[in-house]
């Protein structure tokens, strides 16, 4: 989670880049991502709320498995 000074909620491009390849870090680590969170005076945006995480996480963009 993270805070946007700008209060801008939606994801940017960055913002997505990043919440991509927190499945691939978790995975290698043994932590499980649960949610990306962005917050602001506003309100917040969920990762998971918007079904973002799930579609990450079976898209697979980033392996850090190293295997093969």
């Amino acid at each position: 989670m993270y805070n946007h000074p700008s209060g801008e909620l939606r994801p940017s491009p960055g913002d997505i880049d990043i919440t991509e390849r927190m499945p691939a870090i978790g995975k290698f680590i043994q932590v499980p991502v649960i949610d990306h969170l962005i917050t602001s005076e506003k309100g917040f945006f969920s990762f998971k709320d918007e079904e973002q995480i799930d579609k990450i996480e079976t898209e697979k963009r980033y392996d850090l498995t190293f295997s093969g």
